[in-house]
């Protein structure tokens, strides 16, 4: 039977690291005490599918709410996602966790400190009554 969001946030850490299903090949690792006693989600699947595929962990995420955490139900949606994906398009689930996780990175990453400073060199070109002193472009 499938734990629910309030038994799952309920479940205890241990001494030792535990493995509990939450339905349909999706996992709660929960990490000793010792080691903080989290808890996190991880998908089981066979790649390639079938019994001669290897058995393949995913690590989806962290268990929670808020920023980069996973709730139970945004987790199991995140899996069916990747097992789907794997299946359809016949590819390791590993692969299109590890593609997503760099477009992640790819987005979040911002202006470098040297655009910044060439934009508002070229803003301060264009938008102060005077031009700036060669020293202060230098700078």
């Amino acid at each position: 039977m499938p734990l629910s969001d309030s038994v799952l946030g309920a479940l205890p850490s241990g001494p030792k690291r535990k493995i509990v299903s939450v339905g349909e090949s999706l996992y709660v690792v929960l990490e000793p005490t010792a080691k903080g006693g989290g808890k996190s989600f991880l998908g089981r699947t066979r790649f390639p599918p079938g019994t001669k595929g290897k058995p393949v962990d995913v690590r989806i995420g962290p268990y929670g709410k808020g920023v980069g955490k996973w709730t139970l139900k945004q987790a199991r949606d995140e899996w069916d996602r990747i097992r789907t994906l794997s299946r359809d398009n016949g590819r390791d689930p590993r692969e299109l966790k590890r593609e997503q996780k760099q477009q992640g990175e790819e987005k979040g990453r911002g202006p470098t400190f040297k655009h910044l400073g060439e934009a508002y060199v070229a803003w301060g070109a264009t938008k102060q009554p005077k031009p700036m002193k060669p020293r202060t472009v230098q700078d």
